[in-house]
């Protein structure tokens, strides 16, 4: 995904000089030479329970985008990240790119790392049902082996 974000930033034509994976975030003193530059990583990922057999959840996962500048461009860079990215969908198994927060990682001498995070939601899915001695019948309803209903019978 996070690959397929990169490519998309910077086909669109915006003012970054540098659009990368981010493979270090420390604050170093050389960053001035990159910038201004937006470095994508992992963020955490969490899925919603099941509600039903064979296991099918909706599982959010998230990117991270890390804005560094001059603090006097940040909201004209975010001005044209954020039409980038959001409703972007990178592969048909997500949903459209949407934007879940941003904040500041650090100030020092007028630079700015401002982290936001994104995600897109897929389905994921268990490979085998579970074995029939965990699924039982109860009065029209399917019930797990914790006596929960998973769905009602007609």
């Amino acid at each position: 995904m996070i690959s397929k974000l990169i490519e998309r930033l910077a086909s669109v034509g915006t003012g970054y000089q540098t659009i990368d994976h981010a493979w270090d975030i420390n604050l170093i003193e050389s960053i001035r030479d990159v910038m201004p530059a937006a470095y994508f990583m992992p963020g955490p990922a969490n899925s919603e329970p099941s509600q039903q057999l064979p296991i099918r959840q909706l599982m959010l996962a998230r990117v991270v985008v890390v804005t560094v500048c001059d603090w006097a461009a940040l909201q004209e860079l975010l001005d044209q990240l954020y039409p980038a990215l959001i409703g972007y969908q990178h592969a048909a198994d997500y949903t459209e790119l949407e934007h879940v927060q941003g904040d500041v990682l650090a100030i020092k001498e007028r630079v700015v790392w401002w982290r936001d995070t994104f995600s897109a939601g897929r389905y994921i899915n268990a490979l085998t049902p579970p074995p029939p001695s965990v699924i039982t019948s109860a009065g029209g309803a399917l019930m797990d082996g914790n006596s929960h209903v998973l769905t009602t019978q007609s």
